[in-house]
């Protein structure tokens, strides 16, 4: 397995420990001139590094995969394969658990990792978070109001079978609990 990431890091001396995984798929690290953009500069400022995954979901494009069949059904995908936005999820797992037990570049082992989801991202964060626990220190997620309910189609990139009938989004968000975690 391989996640790509892009990485940026604070000047050694200034490095605070924390580590931020930032989830955006539409909102780049670095700007034309290979700077940090505005939305992470304060972050790398303030000494934490930055490290942006490529989530499984994203590089599948509007649609999942699904087993070839004479039967459209989604069962015949989705009762042997995991869905895309759980890859995602595992994607995200296996960076935390790469953090919490490795070097980050020249720098020790991170004394705090946070994960920050947009759009897309928000629901893998917080299903990540709930089965993460105490390995993410922290995590916020902006959902733009997702709800699992909306979605109507079972090749949506973020289709996970059974997620409206075990309380949707707001499911999610109570396993986080009693974790500090950032809603919007």
């Amino acid at each position: 397995e391989e996640v790509p990431l892009e990485w940026l890091y604070p000047e050694k001396e200034k490095w605070s420990g924390r580590v931020v995984v930032w989830l955006a798929r539409d909102a780049p690290l670095v700007d034309a001139d290979g700077r940090p953009t505005k939305t992470v500069r304060p972050l790398v400022t303030a000494g934490s590094t930055v490290v942006a995954p490529r989530l499984f979901h994203w590089k599948i494009g509007t649609e999942q995969p699904v087993v070839a069949s004479p039967r459209q059904f989604a069962g015949c995908t989705y009762g042997y394969n995991h869905p895309a936005a759980c890859r995602s999820v595992h994607d995200l797992l296996s960076l935390v658990r790469f953090l919490r037990t490795a070097k980050v570049g020249s720098h020790p082992r991170p004394t705090e990792v946070a994960v920050a989801g947009f759009g897309a991202a928000a629901p893998v964060v917080l299903a990540a978070r709930a089965v993460a626990g105490g390995a993410i220190d922290r995590s916020a997620a902006a959902t733009g109001g997702f709800r699992f309910a909306s979605i109507d189609d079972y090749r949506h990139p973020l289709f996970m079978p059974g997620a409206v009938r075990y309380l949707d989004l707001p499911g999610l968000v109570a396993l986080n609990a009693p974790h500090p975690l950032w809603l919007a």
